[in-house]
């Protein structure tokens, strides 16, 4: 785990508990989402995981899905402050190379974490893409 993931953990673990701070951070993860532009496929599989961890934490906030263990909650949260970080392992103005390090740590967590993002998607009805409805941006 590198040094920059751990800050975000720690930033995490004090934003679980003060809804407001998470959901600041779950929509800047979502508005850089959708500013990236380099190779597609990088792109497509940011872009969709950094929407499923928006989906659920919002899930998890408004305590509409309530089977999300603590501990799972923040290391998805952390995934999403690391993503929002302006410098990381590489920073971000590298353009997509900079994007490289985001996307293994967001799958990283994405496979840590496999039977509570199953279960999830499970409870949401469906492996599609998560579509979120204006009120949530």
């Amino acid at each position: 785990m590198n040094k920059f993931f751990r800050i975000a953990l720690q930033q995490a673990r004090k934003a679980i508990n003060n809804p407001d701070k998470a959901k600041k951070v779950m929509n800047k993860a979502l508005k850089k989402s959708n500013r990236v532009k380099g190779d597609k496929s990088l792109i497509a599989s940011v872009k969709e995981n950094v929407i499923l961890f928006f989906s659920m934490m919002a899930d998890f906030f408004t305590g509409k899905y309530k089977d999300l263990p603590m501990k799972s909650g923040i290391k998805i949260l952390a995934a999403l402050i690391y993503f929002v970080f302006l410098i990381d392992l590489i920073p971000d103005f590298l353009a997509v190379i900079g994007l490289v390090d985001d996307a293994a740590v967001l799958a990283w967590v994405i496979n840590s974490l496999g039977s509570d993002i199953d279960n999830y998607k499970k409870w949401k009805g469906s492996k599609a893409q998560y579509e979120l409805s204006e009120e949530e941006e």
